[in-house]
């Protein structure tokens, strides 16, 4: 049997692997965003202003903005959570970049060592081709 805090939690769209705490947080702000949820407060606060009580009014006060801060709380965990981890992607990024640079570099030298060597090895064979005429003349050889 595995407890809810073992169980590996995927996020829907990216696929990232999510703790419990991001779990909850991402299910608290699903449900928190609906138009549905947002009716049902309006609704809720109309009725509790109506009673006309002042210290309905106060515990409204407090009960409202002590949910606000829990909803910004729960939200700001989930998104704080995501940033760390597309930081850790944007390094890996970031990485893959400068290898990828370092590697063009290391083709660019090898490409100018292949062009020096094919321009020392036409020089040679200009030198061997010099030669060849030269050894034809002395030999009274036609050239082959």
């Amino acid at each position: 049997m595995r407890f809810p805090w073992q169980q590996e939690y995927r996020d829907p769209i990216t696929g990232d692997t999510l703790t419990l705490g991001e779990r909850g947080a991402w299910l608290v702000t699903g449900f928190v965003r609906r138009w549905v949820v947002f009716f049902a407060i309006q609704l809720v606060a109309v009725l509790w202003l109506s009673l006309g009580d002042d210290s309905a009014r106060a515990w409204y006060n407090y009960v409202w903005s002590d949910w606000a801060i829990v909803i910004e709380n729960v939200t700001m965990l989930a998104l704080f959570n995501q940033t760390r981890r597309d930081a850790v992607v944007t390094r890996k990024i970031l990485a893959m970049e400068e290898r990828q640079r370092e590697i063009a570099e290391r083709q660019r030298e090898h490409l100018a060592a292949v062009q020096e060597h094919v321009e020392t090895m036409r020089e040679h064979a200009d030198t061997i081709e010099r030669l060849e005429r030269l050894l034809c003349e002395r030999l009274g050889v036609e050239d082959p």
